[in-house]
């Protein structure tokens, strides 16, 4: 009797997560289930493809909250299920960004974007720069200047990092977002600036010592990197808390 041969199906693997307590969308599946091809699963042997990727701040402040988020946001292809509070925290940096840009560009008349003029420039303002140094990728909404140093025969400014931020408040996260980009820009411009500032979305500008943040990144980047060479690496464990309800994963 003939038999019509049946494609192997992906190996499931399910991840159990604890039902949050408060979520305003009680329809979120509480569970994440990752499909792997068998016949392609050229990674390790939990499943998972090791993709060496940019290291962002996004996966650094990641790590403050959960090393497994990390690890998925960095390592692997999976995004979960976006929470609409991130959604909405999203729009209101975009607002707080063209609303802080906006004053930047009446008060200053050396402004320029990031694009148009490297740091060698020594324009006091430069606008939405995406750095990268090496495998580090970085975002700054301003980069202002903070006075010269010599390199060589010639001076070049020295740039301190500014992020906007779509919330009121300053988080543990939003710090080490921004000595992230201080650490990024200084690898850039061959000096390691000491502050940065983080503008709320009420228009607070606040002044942040950047020095005691930088052991935490580099060890933080240090882990990230060691996770993209080694092919055999299992990932860690959840680490519940209170950003577990707005997590993709």
């Amino acid at each position: 009797m003939y038999r019509q041969p049946v494609a192997t199906p992906p190996t499931a693997i399910q991840i159990l997560l604890p039902r949050p307590v408060i979520h305003s969308n009680p329809y979120r599946p509480i569970s994440v289930i990752l499909f792997v091809d068998s016949q392609s699963m050229g990674g390790n042997k939990h499943g998972y493809t090791i993709r060496s990727k940019a290291i962002c701040a996004q996966v650094v402040a990641a790590y403050s909250h959960c090393p497994r988020k990390a690890f998925l946001l960095h390592c692997t292809q999976e995004r979960g299920i976006p929470h609409e509070y991130l959604d909405m925290l999203e729009e209101c940096t975009n607002v707080s960004r063209t609303r802080y840009l906006a004053v930047l560009r009446q008060r200053s008349t050396q402004i320029h974007s990031y694009g148009d003029s490297d740091l060698s420039s020594g324009i006091d303002v430069l606008t939405e720069a995406n750095l990268q140094a090496g495998d580090l990728e970085a975002y700054c909404d301003v980069l202002t200047t903070v006075g010269s140093t010599r390199r060589g025969k010639r001076n070049s400014a020295a740039y301190e990092p500014t992020i906007t931020l779509g919330t009121s408040g300053v988080q543990k996260d939003h710090v080490l977002a921004l000595a992230f980009a201080g650490y990024a820009l200084g690898q850039v411009q061959g000096t390691i600036p000491t502050v940065g500032h983080l503008v709320t979305a009420s228009g607070e500008c606040r002044r942040i010592d950047l020095q005691p943040h930088y052991k935490t990144v580099k060890s933080i980047i240090a882990r990230l990197r060691d996770w993209s060479t080694n092919s055999s690496v299992q990932p860690p464990p959840v680490v519940l808390n209170k950003h577990c309800p707005y997590c993709p994963f």
